[in-house]
């Protein structure tokens, strides 16, 4: 099995890789660890200046292996992070305090939706898809993107698709202005 995250310093910058492409890059527990193991790299060595996230294979994520977390979440009764390490989503344990940008590109939904909104700056491919679908299926979006949203203007028009689990493309949230 292949690395879920790889991370590769570049001069100041740490790449951050999400690295499952065969799985249309959706977070399993081990990413999810491997993510926030990645954002203690980020945080720890002094020589690293920002984090650059970003996926390898057509999407960036398509959110959650809801099977495998599901398990994990019945069995230990809490997310999938380790409790002692940087939370990429900022929700829980400790916060970044260094700069992350998050390139997205295919299809971001759910997770990779609500990592996005919890960077520095975001930055999307002109045919990226975006969808907040966990109300499609009944989910709350625990990953803080709910209480994000409405702070971020240059996604203001995506709002009205997400309360109602639609995904959009930028084409159409521009359209929508």
């Amino acid at each position: 099995m292949s690395e879920l995250i790889l991370s590769e310093q570049k001069g100041h910058v740490l790449h951050i890789i999400i690295n499952r492409p065969e799985e249309r890059n959706t977070f399993n527990v081990d990413m999810l660890y491997a993510l926030s193991r990645a954002y203690d790299q980020l945080e720890a060595d002094s020589d690293i200046r920002v984090g650059l996230v970003y996926a390898n294979g057509k999407h960036f994520t398509l959110g959650l292996d809801l099977k495998n977390v599901a398990e994990f979440l019945k069995r230990e009764k809490r997310f999938p992070l380790p409790p002692e390490s940087v939370n990429p989503w900022g929700t829980s344990n400790r916060t970044k305090t260094k700069p992350v940008v998050v390139a997205v590109h295919g299809m971001c939904f759910t997770l990779g939706i609500e990592l996005m909104l919890a960077s520095d700056i975001r930055i999307a491919a002109k045919r990226a898809i975006f969808g907040q679908l966990e109300v499609q299926r009944g989910i709350f979006p625990f990953g803080g993107g709910t209480m994000r949203l409405g702070k971020c203007n240059e996604i203001y028009s995506y709002r009205r698709n997400f309360r109602i689990g639609r995904s959009t493309s930028d084409r159409t949230c521009a359209r929508s202005r």
